[in-house]
């Protein structure tokens, strides 16, 4: 049986990407919440919040995870919304399209779930103005599996 000794089984490394929206810069990896951070004039690096849930945006919907924010969201070049694909492993819907609004910070505009017949890895996504291009992979996640 496998077991965890904390509610986030995975480290908070943050160590996959970083982006910036509305004068707020997050650091991101797969499965995890992101870490708030801020870049200061003399160069240095201050985490400002870790594990962060957004004002609410990231539900603390899955057990192995904590929830999740995609390491891989795309501006769009329009509206200058920022679009996350991102996934999960415990209940549908198990692929969540996530609009965060121009402006000051990380404001959720909309979330939308997505059915799949699985989880499914979703690693990377593409944007249109009108549309999100959601990758169903034959990659799945199923924590059932592992033991």
């Amino acid at each position: 049986m496998l077991v965890f000794r904390t509610f986030q089984a995975q480290k908070d490394t943050c160590n996959t990407a970083i982006a910036e929206h509305g004068g707020t810069v997050l650091t991101l990896m797969e499965q995890c919440p992101p870490s708030e951070i801020e870049i200061r004039k003399d160069g240095s690096i201050h985490t400002k919040e870790s594990a962060s849930r957004l004002n609410g945006a990231i539900p603390m919907s899955d057990p192995l995870t904590g929830g999740a924010l995609s390491a891989h969201g795309r501006t769009c070049p329009i509206t200058r919304d920022r679009i996350h694909v991102s996934y999960g492993s415990s209940s549908k819907p198990y692929v969540r399209v996530d609009t965060f609004k121009d402006g000051d910070g990380w404001n959720l505009r909309d979330s939308v779930g997505v059915n799949t017949a699985a989880p499914v890895m979703v690693h990377d996504c593409a944007i249109t103005y009108q549309y999100v291009i959601v990758f169903d992979f034959p990659l799945t996640v199923r924590p059932a599996r592992f033991w």
